[in-house]
């Protein structure tokens, strides 16, 4: 098996040792694709020497597909998982670009759960740390992540680093969504200080990438399919985008 840099590994396909001498000749396609590795148990060296694996070492079954969560340290994530893990991850990276650009208070109003139309299938507010109150949320999914939200975060006035923030959202691979771009961009216009910021952040965008990345490993599998196919059923029904509307409080720029 070829070692390559984490980074280069946009998922972890865990096979037994039987399947996976049998994937040399059934699914050859599996083993040449290069975003892809494919890990036989019980591990052997290099293998059994690797500290990617060795951290993931209580997923590692077979039969599992792991995705790399951009947000967990470079850590890897069960695919069953990940729809949830990943936005959670957004979430949380989005909150310290908050903090880093001096915001005192930062406060969930509502999650919606919105298809890919933009029709709002759901919704649920937040009252507070947490959901309250009646939730019409259709997928179970959607619920566990509007559960799981801490809904407010306050800090302490700081001093705004807006070039700081930039460079910690390149870092996680997060500048490139519009609405956090913006949000460091006014941010950065010291003479007019932006105070109060309403906006509506889709925390599902990269998940639903990652649960598009498992799918197609479904297509290179081959014979050894069926023994996905709990997990694939599973990654299906991620299609709902969720997006959260939020208010973003800042000190007033000091007279």
């Amino acid at each position: 098996m070829t070692v390559q840099a984490p980074d280069t590994w946009q998922r972890i396909v865990v096979l037994s040792r039987d399947d996976y001498n049998r994937a040399r000749v059934t699914s050859p396609r599996l083993l040449a694709d290069p975003l892809t590795r494919v890990v036989a148990l019980p591990l052997r060296p290099p293998d059994s020497e690797d500290p990617a694996l060795l951290t993931a070492a209580d997923q590692l079954r077979p039969s599992v597909v792991l995705l790399r969560n951009a947000w967990g340290g470079s850590g890897y994530v069960d695919a069953a998982a990940a729809y949830e893990v990943i936005s959670l991850a957004k979430f949380n990276v989005f909150a310290n670009v908050c903090q880093m650009l001096g915001a005192t208070r930062l406060e969930v109003k509502e999650i919606h759960e919105e298809s890919s139309r933009g029709r709002i299938r759901g919704r649920a507010a937040f009252s507070g740390q947490s959901v309250r109150g009646k939730s019409s949320l259709k997928s179970k999914s959607a619920r566990q992540v509007a559960q799981a939200i801490q809904g407010l975060w306050v800090w302490q006035s700081g001093a705004p680093d807006a070039e700081s923030a930039a460079a910690y959202a390149a870092a996680q691979r997060i500048s490139s969504d519009p609405v956090i771009a913006g949000l460091i961009q006014q941010r950065s216009f010291t003479g007019n200080a932006l105070t109060e910021h309403r906006l509506k952040l889709n925390i599902t965008s990269e998940a639903q990438l990652a649960v598009q990345s498992a799918l197609e490993v479904k297509s290179v599998l081959g014979p050894l399919g069926p023994a996905f196919k709990g997990t694939f059923e599973s990654l299906q029904k991620h299609k709902e985008q969720l997006v959260l509307k939020v208010v973003v409080l800042f000190p007033s720029p000091a007279v």
